[in-house]
């Protein structure tokens, strides 16, 4: 999903992960605000895009907004082709070896939090929210949201706390009617607390985590400015972090350049 505001960096964040991923397709959904100004903009730079409305994607089993047509974008695109969803606040710095073999064998991958992470069970998942919800005041609904899981899924399924902003989905052809069946399923849980902010990245996770070969990216070499290391190949600058401290704009200066041709 691009908004207006992002299209720069979007375009930086695709040209920046191309070198060492080159992809057949790229497909852009566009936040309705986008004008037809800025997928030109878009077009001028990857003149074989593909843009789509957001409404295009809206589904009545998913909640409207907080990035579902995004998601549910992948779903139908999956079908077809190995989809890697690609945030505008990312930063390709070096080769991505992990990610173009995850394209090239069909696995999924998503990007972690912390070193060590890995695929766990939907049980395992639960019990972990509800010991921190036990002894922490938080009202984010991934949480509470993780917590339910055990209630929300069959037996036998897989979680990770990943991040959606970087997440490779292999072609699966029941993509979309799992993230109906999960989203229903977290609805009748939640209630109205399922449309919340949120709930996007927990559905994004957890199918990522269901299918073949998941698995989650090294921590640091994919992981958010503030805990990089000299090995760090790719950022992640969520939230606030690419306006902190000045590490995104030397970032992004740093590929400009190795990108500019000499």
């Amino acid at each position: 999903m691009v908004q207006p505001r992002d299209v720069a960096p979007y375009l930086l964040a695709l040209r920046s992960l191309y070198r060492s991923v080159p992809a057949r397709r790229v497909v852009v959904v566009c936040d309705p605000k986008m004008s037809g100004s800025d997928v030109e903009t878009i077009r001028r730079s990857v003149p074989f895009v593909e843009t789509h409305k957001a409404e295009s994607f809206r589904d009545a089993a998913f909640p409207v907004g907080g990035c579902w047509e995004r998601l549910a974008a992948i779903a139908h695109i999956s079908r077809d082709d190995y989809v890697v969803q690609l945030d505008a606040d990312t930063v390709a710095l070096r080769s991505l070896d992990e990610v173009a073999r995850a394209a090239a064998e069909e696995r999924a991958f998503v990007i972690g939090e912390e070193p060590g992470q890995h695929i766990v069970t939907c049980q395992q998942a639960s019990a972990t929210a509800a010991e921190y919800l036990s002894r922490v005041a938080d009202r984010h609904i991934q949480a509470w949201a993780e917590r339910e899981l055990v209630n929300a899924t069959e037996p036998g399924r897989f979680y990770v706390r990943g991040c959606a902003g970087f997440t490779g989905f292999p072609r699966n052809g029941m993509m979309l009617e799992h993230m109906r069946e999960f989203s229903l399923a977290m609805r009748a849980r939640l209630n109205e607390r399922w449309g919340e902010w949120g709930t996007e990245q927990v559905a994004s996770n957890f199918l990522a985590a269901n299918l073949p070969g998941a698995f989650v990216l090294p921590f640091p070499a994919y992981a958010t400015p503030d805990v990089t290391t000299p090995q760090t190949r790719f950022l992640h600058f969520i939230g606030s972090l690419r306006f902190e401290s000045g590490a995104y704009a030397r970032a992004a200066r740093s590929v400009i350049a190795e990108l500019a041709p000499h």
